[in-house]
């Protein structure tokens, strides 16, 4: 038997081990007036199983000030209702350059990082 023309057939394989993405890349504004909130966008994505959702902030307050730390489950999490709020008296309520990071944490404990920079005017 001849094998032309036979074509092996692709399986898309799960990687299981990979640490948890974002897609879309989620996005912050680059400003807020001081009171104001800016919202982010995307989502989180694992192909086993999403644990947790950090945001840490850095600014005028101090580094690394935890904004909130929220469990999360699925292989899927819109990031839409989590924000920077200027007026939070923990992390910002100052006018001034802030680093907004934002830690997704897979099952395993696998970390995915974006981070932000926003101006409070």
């Amino acid at each position: 038997s001849s094998l032309l023309g036979y074509r092996p057939v692709r399986r898309h394989l799960v990687d299981e081990n990979a640490p948890p993405t974002f897609c879309p890349t989620p996005a912050l504004g680059l400003k807020v007036t001081l009171g104001g909130k800016k919202f982010i966008s995307g989502i989180a994505r694992d192909d086993k199983e999403l644990k947790r959702v950090v945001m840490k902030v850095s600014g005028p307050k101090g580094s690394d000030i935890q904004a909130f730390s929220e469990m999360i489950d699925g292989v899927a999490h819109d990031l839409s209702n989590y924000a920077f709020d200027s007026n939070n008296s923990t992390y910002a309520g100052l006018k001034g350059s802030y680093s907004v990071e934002l830690e997704v944490i897979d099952d395993v404990d696998q970390t995915t990082t974006q981070t932000f920079s926003i101006n409070v005017i």
